[in-house]
């Protein structure tokens, strides 16, 4: 599918662009998990990786983000949430080395919540780090 003018969707609903520092979003679609990394006696060297590659997404959104953005985040997480226990999400995400989207069941690590300051419209919220990584 050629890009369709977002990033990241979380189920059917688009990440609020207008919160994300463009320049955070980083993709590392076919990333390897190494188990063990040796040598042997002879001095060659011997990686034990996972057979399945794993996608790993990241991103930040902007700092000073007001009630009204946090609002539209959280639906956007919410409308992705598969299994709240394990913080299971279906994404879908934009992989520039292949220049398609995919889409996976990926674990988001826990968000840090920091208040900056309080306005007569509610908190203001410190910039998000967004981690995912797929199942």
């Amino acid at each position: 599918m050629a890009f369709a003018g977002y990033l990241l969707k979380f189920g059917e609903t688009e990440f609020p662009e207008d919160c994300l520092v463009l320049s955070s979003y980083s993709c590392t679609p076919y990333q390897r998990h190494i188990w063990h990394d040796w040598l042997d006696n002879n001095g060659t060297r011997h990686i034990d990786a996972a057979k399945v590659p794993k996608a790993k997404v990241r991103l930040d959104t902007e700092s000073y983000l007001e009630e009204e953005k946090m609002v539209r985040i959280r639906a956007a997480f919410q409308a992705g949430l598969l299994n709240e226990t394990e913080q299971r999400y279906r994404v879908e995400f934009w992989d520039a080395e292949s220049g398609t989207y995919k889409t996976a069941e990926m674990h988001m690590a826990p968000v840090e919540y920091i208040t900056l300051d309080i306005w007569d419209s509610g908190p203001v919220y410190e910039a998000l780090h967004i981690e995912l990584e797929e199942f």
